[in-house]
């Protein structure tokens, strides 16, 4: 598997490396104008994460035990929810398996958010990031890792049928 970093170094940098794909900070920030659109069917498998962290909130006391989190993670595409996996139940390390399908128009990035369900609601932010259809457009599918913290990675299996690409809407 291929492992995409996620730094959030500064919202509006974008830079690919020949080590790897690099996102810094959320692609939400890019000028979408110069982005391809994807036009297609998209699968998605949530496969697991590893590493991940108690929420800021948690540990918001200096806590100094580790208190295992209930993660689950949304998807959306283009900030449009698209899917939701089930909760895992107090674990840094959860394991999904879930496979989630979509048709995507004028899409442009797959966002990942991981939340800690939260027993008294709003949910608590974990981590997110996101990755650009232009990236995966070329391949039907990709087995890949996606870093979206400093210490936390999830495997992802993405299968795209693509219709088409555009770039500025064509």
């Amino acid at each position: 598997m291929e492992i995409i970093t996620v730094h959030r170094v500064h919202p509006l940098d974008y830079e690919i490396h020949a080590s790897g794909r690099i996102y810094n900070g959320p692609v939400y920030g890019l000028n979408k104008s110069i982005m391809p659109y994807f036009n297609g069917s998209l699968r998605l498998k949530i496969l697991e994460a590893q590493d991940l962290r108690p929420t800021d909130f948690a540990t918001r006391f200096g806590s100094k035990s580790l208190q295992l989190i209930d993660p689950y993670i949304e998807v959306d595409v283009d900030e449009v929810h698209v899917a939701k996996t089930t909760t895992k139940f107090k674990t840094f390390k959860p394991v999904w398996n879930e496979e989630f399908n979509s048709e995507v128009h004028n899409g442009q990035t797959i966002g990942l958010t991981v939340f800690h369900d939260a027993a008294i609601p709003p949910d608590e932010f974990v981590a997110n990031c996101s990755v650009a259809f232009e990236d995966l457009i070329s391949q039907q599918s990709a087995d890949i890792w996606v870093r979206i913290h400093h210490t936390c990675i999830v495997a992802l299996i993405f299968y795209i049928n693509r219709l088409r690409t555009a770039r500025n809407g064509m």
